[in-house]
């Protein structure tokens, strides 16, 4: 069981639109899906944390409660901070870890280009 008032940060998703460019290329501007609490430890060790590091990258993990909702999202969306402006995370992966659905953990990267 969780304690109370671990989920302290905002943390609104978006997902890409689809549009076409008129190239034949299928690509939209980021729209925001919704916003939820969540936790946000950063990683601390390992060997690609330290190189992500150097690289000028931060891994953390965001933990957010489990719905309909939230189970939809994938690595094709994006997380961003709701609080702090220009704050994104590009998704990695995403698991249930006590495989009861209350609540994901969701690796993110900071400092890469969501392109």
């Amino acid at each position: 069981m969780k304690k109370p008032g671990i989920l302290r940060t905002r943390i609104a998703f978006d997902k890409r639109s689809e549009a076409s460019d008129g190239y034949g290329n299928v690509k939209g501007d980021w729209v925001e899906q919704f916003a939820v609490d969540a936790r946000r430890m950063p990683l601390k060790g390992g060997e690609d944390v330290m190189a992500g590091r150097l690289a000028g990258r931060q891994s953390f993990i965001l933990q957010i409660r489990s719905s309909s909702v939230t189970r939809a999202i994938d690595a094709s969306w994006r997380a961003r901070d709701a609080r702090v402006s220009g704050v994104f995370y590009n998704i990695r992966t995403i698991t249930n870890p006590d495989e009861r659905n209350q609540y994901l953990d969701i690796l993110v990267e900071q400092g890469v280009a969501d392109g």
